[in-house]
């Protein structure tokens, strides 16, 4: 995990968010095609409230249930409602330590720091969705996308994983090179084994270039191959690409 600013992130991002779904919260939201921006805020007004819930609660036990404020019909209802729970989770990640225990689906890490740099990077995701649906949707923080990346293939990639069925038919080296943050990570897929990643300038069968944010939203299927620079293999980038999906943060 990286020295950043991830609660200032979390309340940036997530006020960007509001302000952006406020001018069309009818729209269709391209990249979460069941959603539109009504949707896109309710889901993401919900993941804040029951992360606030887990840090209140200050334990890594995962029971009972979450007993969270829900959300409501009407679209101005439904923006106080997503402001007040972005406020009160800025508030507890403030308040608690770094290390302060909290029940995570990553148990490497069941901290609240885990929390910090993950509802940073969702939120930041969605409010890149809520700005293309709404308008113009503004890159990613290079050095926050950056470390969007790291935590994509360090976790999200292995977290799914089992070594005897992972990446079936899709085999290969993809070197990720970021044009505007430091970052460039090799990504090995092997079949029945779990991926591999490092870190380095290294060739593979393909490269895909672009900056920190182009990187994370194709790995999150915000991108697509085509909107990046890919050389080499295209066929294996197009291969990893349908295998990242469904569409999801």
């Amino acid at each position: 995990m990286k020295d950043l600013p991830y609660i200032d992130f979390v309340r940036d991002e997530g006020a960007a968010l509001s302000a952006a779904a406020q001018r069309d919260m009818k729209a269709h939201v391209p990249s979460c095609p069941e959603w539109n921006v009504f949707e896109l805020v309710e889901h993401t007004g919900y993941v804040h409230r029951n992360i606030s819930e887990r840090l209140r609660r200050r334990t890594i036990e995962r029971d009972p249930p979450l007993d969270v404020e829900e959300a409501p019909t009407d679209e101005a209802g439904l923006i106080d409602w997503y402001e007040r729970g972005l406020t009160r989770l800025e508030q507890l990640l403030r308040e608690l330590p770094v290390d302060s225990p909290a029940w995570t689906w990553w148990p490497p890490d069941n901290t609240a720091g885990f929390w910090r740099r993950r509802m940073a990077q969702e939120t930041a995701v969605h409010r890149w969705d809520a700005e293309n649906a709404t308008g113009t949707a503004a890159a990613i923080d290079p050095e926050l996308a950056a470390d969007g990346v790291d935590e994509f293939l360090d976790i999200h990639m292995v977290a799914g994983a089992e070594e005897e069925d992972s990446w079936a038919g899709v085999e290969g080296t993809v070197h990720f090179h970021s044009t505007d943050a430091t970052g460039e990570w090799i990504l090995r897929l092997t079949k029945g084994k779990l991926p591999e990643v490092r870190r380095g300038h290294e060739k593979g069968e393909a490269a895909v270039r672009a900056n920190a944010s182009d990187l994370l939203l194709f790995m999150w299927r915000r991108k697509q191959p085509s909107d990046l620079e890919v050389l080499g293999d295209k066929a294996l980038v197009t291969s990893l690409w349908e295998y990242f999906g469904p569409v999801g943060i």
